[in-house]
């Protein structure tokens, strides 16, 4: 079986559903950048997950705002405690040591690190990136959960991406 996935937080929820121990899951299962184009490339798009302060967040609040998103993205006790085991995300850290290197100091994260990080492009998103995204999502939801066959789920979502993206650049 085989299927993309656009992190590797993967493993916490198979692990969540089949109880695999650590040294099970990386026997059966691994990550690989998404299949070359026409061009021979390998293109990955970010599922980022962003911490945003708003233009009109009080000036009181903007600095505990900063420190806080700070320490979230960066604090080895909160990238320890809980970037990784919960939200199975890799920390925006270029060079990770300590307790962060040891927990990212297995199969999946370190292929995901190695081999789709430098895959990923930042799309010109555009105004109707929210239509194809719902579309997208519907269609991987339909494919991993029904007994449609995948070519008319992957044509059904061509039309509507056409319809979606009409007039993108």
């Amino acid at each position: 079986m085989a299927f993309t996935i656009d992190g590797p937080y993967v493993k916490g929820v198979v692990q969540s559903i089949n109880h695999q121990s650590d040294t099970a899951f990386y026997n059966n299962w691994g990550i690989a950048p998404l299949p070359a184009g026409p061009s021979g490339a390998h293109y990955s798009v970010p599922s980022d997950h962003q911490l945003v302060m708003f233009a009109n967040t009080p000036t009181a609040d903007r600095q505990a705002a900063w420190e806080f998103m700070t320490w979230l993205a960066t604090s080895e006790y909160a990238v320890v405690n809980y970037t990784i085991p919960y939200e199975g995300s890799i920390p925006p850290l270029a060079h990770p040591t300590g307790a962060v290197a040891k927990q990212l100091d297995n199969p999946i994260a370190q292929e995901f690190i190695k081999g789709v990080i430098p895959t990923v492009i930042t799309p010109d998103w555009g105004s109707q990136y929210s239509l194809a995204y719902l579309d997208v999502m519907a269609a991987i939801q339909q494919a991993m959960t029904s007994s449609s066959p995948i070519g008319s789920i992957a044509s059904s979502l061509q039309s509507k991406l056409s319809t979606d993206l009409a007039g993108q650049p």
